[in-house]
C-alpha cells in the first residue's frame, strides 16, 4: 500500500461518522456483528444502550459476541451464498462502466433521432419547393410566387393570344419591288436593215435588258 492509498480512510469510517452525527435518533441496530457496532456501543448513553439490549437478544449469546474470529468464521463463509466476498471497488466501477455505457447509448440514439429529423426536413423542403403538378384546369400562374414577375407572364400571354387577331385586322401594305441596286438598264434600237424591208412592224417595241453592272 502506498503512501497516498493509506491517507485514505477506509468505508467503516464514514459509516462511523453518519451514525455518530445521528445518535439521538438511533432506535435499532439490526442484525449486525458486535465486532461492528462495538465502537457505537461505546459512544452512546446509558438509557439507550438499554434499549438497544431489550430490543435485540443475540448479543448475550458468547457465539455472537465475535463470530469474525476463529471456527466460527470459517462455518459463517461456508454456509452464505458466495464463497468470495465482492469488493467495492470493483462493484463501484461496475457501475460506473455501466453508467457511461448507458449514455454512450443513449447519445447515439439522440444522434439518430436528429439525423432522422434533418432528413425530414430535407424531404418537405424538396417537395415544397418542387412546382405544383399541371392539372386540367389550374392556372401554372399560382406557383410563380413573385408578383412581379407573375404580371409580366400574364401580360405576355395576353399579347400572344391577342397577336392573331390584330393580324387579321390590319394587314401589312404590299411591299414594291425594289430594282437591285446591282443592275443597269440597257435600252437597244432595232437595225437599219429591219427597217428598210417594209415589215408589217417597221419598228419594235424596245426591250430593256438588265446586265449586272460591273463592279470596278
Amino acid at each position: 500500500m502506498t503512501e497516498e492509498e493509506s491517507r485514505i480512510p477506509p468505508l467503516t469510517y464514514y459509516c462511523y461518522q453518519s451514525v455518530y452525527a445521528h445518535i439521538d435518533r438511533l432506535s435499532s441496530l439490526g442484525r449486525l456483528p458486535y465486532k461492528l457496532i462495538k465502537p457505537v456501543l461505546f459512544a452512546v448513553d446509558a438509557d439507550t444502550l438499554k434499549h438497544l439490549e431489550q430490543g435485540y437478544d443475540d448479543w448475550q449469546r458468547n457465539e455472537y459476541l465475535d463470530p469474525t474470529d476463529g471456527p466460527e468464521a470459517v462455518s459463517l463463509y461456508a454456509s452464505a451464498s458466495r464463497s468470495v466476498p465482492v469488493s467495492w471497488r470493483d462493484e463501484y466501477f461496475a457501475l460506473t462502466t455501466e453508467r457511461q455505457n448507458a449514455v454512450s447509448r443513449a447519445s447515439d440514439r439522440v444522434s439518430r433521432f436528429r439525423v432522422a429529423q434533418e432528413t425530414d426536413q430535407r424531404k418537405a423542403k424538396l417537395v415544397h419547393d418542387l412546382p405544383p403538378t399541371r392539372r386540367r384546369g389550374n392556372n401554372p400562374l399560382h406557383s410563380i410566387i413573385n408578383p412581379a414577375f407573375r404580371k409580366v407572364v400574364a401580360d405576355t400571354r395576353k399579347m400572344s393570344i391577342a397577336a392573331p387577331n390584330q393580324q387579321a385586322v390590319h394587314k401589312p401594305y404590299p411591299m414594291p419591288n425594289f430594282r437591285p441596286p446591282s443592275t443597269m438598264p440597257i435600252r437597244t434600237e432595232p437595225t437599219h436593215q429591219s427597217r428598210s424591208k417594209g415589215s408589217p412592224h417597221p419598228r419594235s417595241s424596245q426591250s430593256t435588258l438588265f446586265i449586272p453592272k460591273s463592279r470596278p
